[in-house]
């Protein structure tokens, strides 16, 4: 057993060998941070400048060593190590402490992001901009990172590889009524992600996240009422639901509620209750009781006549 330390240029030399059978392993430890071995071992016709160890095991191949033989058994300087960059992989999880709620309540949404890779990762900001339906009321974000308010950025830095997670909870006041949703999604990191773009808004990649919160409208339960709810134009057919019961004849993408409960929509052969093809969250509408409206003093004349 002998080891060598690569020179600047990634040489290495073992002198004095006794004749026999050889291998070359390379300690996984001394592998750069953000590389890991070619799994394109072997490839190559010129065995100079092809990667000759095993991606798995480290090992390559047998080499017979003879000192005082042939020039091709005497000096083998043709065994060498292709290293690969390993490509980062960040994702990004929401959820959200309650999906129904009334103006004035307040949620809790959690933000995590995660380290799906082998590789650290560095330079990673988070886009979290509290859309107008919701007003803005504290946050605690992980150890070493900073949330900006005004902003909405999120900047950790750094994160770990092995499935390292980063969390930042924002809790925020409900303004409006309706289906409110809030997004995430990662806005700059160094290097190349392996399935994702930061920042490029496509919401089917795992660099995006985002939840709804269903607010109940509200409506008095003494008055008749007629809510306009609009699903997204474009699609070739909608069937629309009521406390998750088919209503017979709501094919537009328009539908008038005179009725209170929670009201859904599938588009061209969605599943109810699910984002694909639905609406995320259902829109609520609650009956309340109204007060009555406060007394109006109507000013009067009494006049006496005299027959």
């Amino acid at each position: 057993f002998a080891k060598d330390t690569t020179e600047a240029n990634g040489k290495y030399l073992f002198s004095n060998l006794d004749a026999g059978t050889y291998k070359i392993k390379v300690i996984s430890t001394s592998i750069p941070a953000g590389c890991t071995i070619s799994a394109k071992q072997d490839i190559l016709a010129d065995d100079k400048i092809d990667s000759d160890l095993n991606p798995t095991t480290g090992f390559s191949g047998d080499y017979f060593i003879d000192p005082i033989g042939s020039p091709a058994t005497k000096d083998v300087v043709t065994v060498d190590a292709g290293l690969a960059n390993l490509p980062a992989d960040l994702a990004l999880l929401k959820k959200v402490n309650q999906n129904f709620v009334r103006i004035g309540e307040n949620v809790t949404f959690t933000i995590s992001l995660i380290n799906e890779g082998k590789t650290n990762v560095t330079g990673v900001t988070v886009q979290d901009t509290l859309p107008a339906g919701f007003q803005y009321v504290s946050h605690v974000a992980a150890i070493g990172t900073a949330y900006n308010v005004a902003t909405g950025i999120w900047t950790v830095g750094n994160i770990a590889s092995t499935t390292d997670t980063l969390k930042l909870q924002i809790t925020a006041k409900v303004v409006l009524e309706g289906v409110q949703t809030n997004k995430a999604e990662i806005k700059t990191m160094d290097g190349l992600d392996k399935d994702s773009t930061p920042n490029n808004g496509i919401s089917t990649e795992d660099d995006q996240a985002s939840v709804c919160v269903s607010v109940a409208i509200e409506v008095c339960d003494d008055k008749p009422f007629a809510i306009s709810i609009t699903a997204a134009t474009g699609f070739s057919s909608y069937m629309w639901y009521r406390n998750g019961v088919v209503i017979v004849g709501a094919t537009s993408n328009v539908y008038n509620a005179i009725q209170d409960g929670d009201y859904t929509f599938v588009v061209s052969g969605g599943i109810v209750g699910t984002c694909q093809g639905s609406n995320c969250c259902p829109v609520r509408i609650l009956k309340v009781s109204c007060p009555c409206p406060a007394p109006v003093c109507v000013p009067f004349t009494i006049k006496r006549t005299r027959k």
